[in-house]
């Protein structure tokens, strides 16, 4: 049986400032806020260039800042389930698909 803490991806480089590398900040807390701030980057060039964000595959614990980020930037984001079990029934991940948000002619 597999430990809780198992990850179901490797980094790409290591990230030396975590806990897991010998730092102070924890590794998790560490991934999700470098991931998102990609993401965040992301959507706002997106936004500057009147671009649709490309889909992707995120952690389910993201979802409640992506959608504050999703708005900041005039966009909104659909799951796509069927896509979402490509890893496993069970999966912790989502397929996040984005559209734009209409904007207001009001004043």
């Amino acid at each position: 049986m597999e430990d809780e803490e198992t990850h179901d991806y490797d980094l790409v480089m290591p990230f030396v400032v975590c806990k897991g590398m010998g730092g102070q900040y924890e590794d998790k807390d560490f991934c999700a806020g470098y991931a998102l701030g990609e993401l965040s980057a992301e959507l706002k060039i997106s936004e500057q260039i009147d671009a649709i964000p490309r889909a992707r595959y995120l952690p389910t614990p993201y979802l409640k800042q992506l959608d504050l980020l999703a708005m900041r930037f005039g966009f909104t984001y659909e799951l796509d389930p069927e896509k979402a079990t490509f890893f496993s029934e069970d999966s912790n991940w989502e397929y996040i698909t984005f559209s734009t948000v209409s904007k207001c002619d009001h004043i």
